[in-house]
């Protein structure tokens, strides 16, 4: 299942060990960003390593399922991508 995982890590060392953890599993989009298709035991994996390498009280991560339905539907351009559009959209 995919998964998009964005993060606000205010100190630069737990942001590196979290980014560590999140790209051992997925790909880092954006500095903070990163996507993951997980198995329900990877998933278990990468929670149990995060909240070792995170201070709740200060970090915040979160993990977003992403339906089988939605994840056809986004688009990607720019850096490290082909444009593709899989629905029809329109930008005014």
């Amino acid at each position: 299942m995919a998964r998009y995982c964005p993060v606000s890590l205010p100190h630069p060392r737990r942001l590196n060990r979290v980014a560590k953890i999140l790209t051992d599993y997925g790909t880092r989009l954006q500095r903070s960003f990163f996507e993951a298709e997980l198995t329900e035991s990877d998933l278990q994996a990468m929670k149990a390593r995060l909240r070792k390498a995170a201070d709740p009280e200060k970090d915040g991560i979160k993990i977003m399922k992403i339906c089988d339905a939605c994840l056809p539907k986004r688009m990607e351009f720019g850096r490290h991508s082909e444009f593709e559009a899989y629905a029809p959209w329109k930008i005014l």
